[in-house]
């Protein structure tokens, strides 16, 4: 043969296609390629097979790119690769269905272990400590990671763990006392596979019903435990912060507080509206503007996924996700509202009331006040953050710059208002904070009736947060957020909180309204 031949044949299968030529170039390189192969996957037959036909397949859809390249010298160094690259997935497949043989043994253990302890558990669970049911039934009942449950009990990643842990130890020595012998391992399978059974499909509308209709709109949120969270990993609190802390560190910004910084420009803003979002515009002063010292020229629209139209019964769900898509995808924001607290004991009804505004500005600029309407009673809060600087500004006995976290920020926007005063901040830049989104912290359970919010009509949402409820209205048109309310009973009080939102959005900001410039002390 001619030691140019296999070079034409490359040649002539390229340019006119002639399968003689290819069937040619095959039975010439075949033992060359099987060998390399076979060598490669370790004399595996079979795989070398495979390997085989995959080359001379990739030759054939690659040969118009081989022109001046050593046919024997490209083959060999192929099937190297396509060798290595099987090994590899063999090995995988391997690994993979030798987890699903002990996954089924550990199933059928599971199974067996479970119908052993089932009499049990409730019993078991109810004799361990709190802080290691809490973990348990946050683990496997309810199938969080390890750092959910950490977030939930306030406290680190590894000691969640550890509760975990002594808590599966436990359950097993009750179990084994009462003669039932399992290891912790097969205990945590058996919990995830079996403790937690599907309702009836038609149970959740009958008990929502049921419950809703049965108790008053009660309002909720136990901002205690999840801000208390934010405030033991960030001011040091080494335990959660109850409400008697709390209310101790509300009043301890009842002092001395000047006038509402940029409190015109934003009223000249922020016109009210009657009935419909009105685009707020600019009356003189210099605005930022997207093209502004590249502030926003780069922004592009968060990747919201289409929704539906919300049509005439629109679901909670629904409603929520289009809240939260118009905060997402928006290029600035501003609101100025009222927060009125009503505290109930003894018969006796004490209310106060606050004002806030909030700026923001994409990407990452936002400023918050907030500070009491009662002359005698001044009391204020500044969050400011332009992307990953951030700092607070508190009107306590010695006011103070604080540098904060968009977490810690908020977590004091919160103390000192509201939980629905951080949800806005949340939903306009959620990656810059630390906490779970808002879709996977707000549990929608119903929609009422639409009802009217200063002249706007609004879907009213019952969303469950946390252990309690929280009642949202959101304007049908702009779907913003207009009224947040909730109540808790603390045992000795009542307390209830209602916040009103005048929002408006991609209005161009006057530059003043986004610089942190706290009062004078």
């Amino acid at each position: 043969m001619n030691e140019d031949e296999p070079q034409r044949w490359l040649t002539e299968y390229v340019r006119t296609g002639n399968e003689a030529a290819f069937r040619a170039m095959v039975g010439h390189y075949l033992n060359l390629v099987y060998s390399v192969a076979l060598r490669k996957v370790g004399g595996d037959t079979h795989l070398a097979h495979d390997v085989t036909q995959q080359v001379f397949i990739d030759l054939a859809h690659k040969a118009a790119s081989l022109r001046g390249a050593t046919l024997g010298g490209w083959l060999h160094q192929h099937t190297c690769f396509r060798s290595a690259t099987l090994v590899r997935a063999e090995v995988r497949r391997r690994i993979r269905e030798q987890k699903a043989v002990a996954m089924i043994a550990l199933d059928q253990e599971a199974r067996s272990t479970w119908e052993r302890i089932v009499p049990l558990l409730d019993e078991a669970l109810d004799a361990l400590p709190r802080r290691y049911r809490d973990a348990i039934v946050l683990r496997f009942f309810e199938q969080r990671t390890l750092a959910e449950v950490a977030r939930n009990l306030c406290t680190t990643e590894a000691t969640a763990q550890k509760r975990v842990e002594r808590g599966l130890q436990k359950l097993r020595v009750y179990f084994s006392r009462r003669g039932v012998a399992t290891s912790a391992k097969t205990l945590g399978a058996t919990l995830v596979t079996h403790a937690v059974q599907a309702a009836p499909a038609k149970l959740h509308a009958e008990t929502a019903t049921r419950a809703l209709s049965a108790s008053s709109a009660k309002g909720a949120c136990d901002w205690t435990q999840m801000f208390g969270y934010h405030l033991c990993r960030h001011a040091g609190i080494v335990t959660t912060v109850g409400a008697a802390a709390v209310f101790a560190l509300i009043a301890l910004l009842a002092t001395g507080r000047p006038p509402l910084r940029g409190e015109p420009a934003l009223v000249a803003l922020m016109q009210p509206t009657s009935g419909k979002l009105e685009t707020a515009v600019a009356s003189g002063g210099a605005g930022i503007t997207g093209a502004e010292k590249g502030q926003t020229a780069s922004f592009q629209e968060a990747p919201f996924p289409s929704l539906p139209a919300l049509g005439e019964r629109p679901t909670a769900s629904l409603v929520l996700a289009h809240m939260l898509k118009a905060y997402g995808e928006c290029r600035s924001y501003l609101d100025r509202g009222t927060i009125t607290q009503a505290r109930v004991q003894g018969g006796r009804t004490r209310t106060s009331e606050l004002s806030f505004s909030t700026v923001f500005l994409r990407p990452g600029r936002l400023r918050y006040e907030s500070y009491d309407t009662r002359p005698d009673r001044p009391n204020a809060f500044i969050f400011w953050a332009d992307g990953s600087e951030a700092h607070t500004w508190w009107d306590i006995a010695n006011p103070h710059d604080q540098i904060a976290t968009w977490d810690s920020g908020f977590t004091g926007v919160a103390v000192h208002t509201h939980v629905a005063s951080a949800f806005v901040a949340r939903a306009l830049e959620p990656t810059r904070f630390d906490a779970l989104p808002l879709q996977d912290v707000l549990a929608p359970t119903g929609i009422a009736e639409a009802e009217t919010v200063e002249g706007t009509e609004c879907f009213r949402l019952h969303c469950r947060f946390s252990q309690d409820e929280l009642l949202l209205w959101v304007d049908k048109v702009s779907h913003l957020l207009r009224k947040a309310y909730w109540q808790h009973d603390f045992g000795n009080f009542l307390i209830q909180k209602s916040v009103v939102y005048r929002p408006a959005l991609d209005a161009d900001i006057p530059a003043e309204l986004l610089k942190f410039d706290p009062p004078p002390r």
